[in-house]
């Protein structure tokens, strides 16, 4: 499956403004964390359940799944140095945390649809908003696949 970025911007802005708004960034933040777990679960349960499970590529995944966090820090760490230049400047300026916010949106987004991969892949029986939030649809053969734009593209 393809990645559907439109719908993970729009449900990620959605949330994040949502939790701007009510200054709850750590919910998203945990939030990040728990798509994190299950997605890692998932995907392990998908290999062992397909007969593919590879220790080394486990591994991988636990390391790749660490560096998210990484990814997260450098975006608040960004703000941090934004809003700190514009106060030194004199300016009444401040990201507010927006750019490790849109970060944290986004790996929530992927997460999402890569746990809704592997679930599909487990057997178990999505539900269409589901499918639909994150812009796919089943098939005549029951394979999901991406919703088609109007034009005919796929992105």
């Amino acid at each position: 499956m393809t990645e559907n970025a439109t719908t993970k911007g729009l449900v990620g802005a959605v949330i994040g403004l949502g939790a701007y708004l009510a200054n709850r960034i750590d919910a998203v933040l945990m939030v990040l964390a728990i798509f994190l777990m299950l997605d890692y679960i998932a995907g392990i349960t998908l290999a062992l359940m397909q007969g593919a499970f590879d220790r080394k590529k486990g591994v991988q995944g636990v390391v790749k799944k660490l560096f998210y966090i990484v990814l997260v820090l450098i975006g608040f760490l960004l703000d941090f140095v934004i809003s700190t230049v514009a106060q030194d400047a004199g300016l009444a300026f401040s990201t507010g945390g927006v750019l490790g916010l849109a970060v944290t949106l986004y790996l929530i987004g992927n997460e999402g649809l890569s746990i809704l991969e592997s679930l599909v892949g487990i057997g178990l029986p999505v539900p269409p908003f589901l499918q639909k939030a994150f812009g796919y649809v089943k098939d005549s053969s029951g394979k999901m696949v991406k919703i088609p734009k109007e034009d005919g593209g796929d992105k």
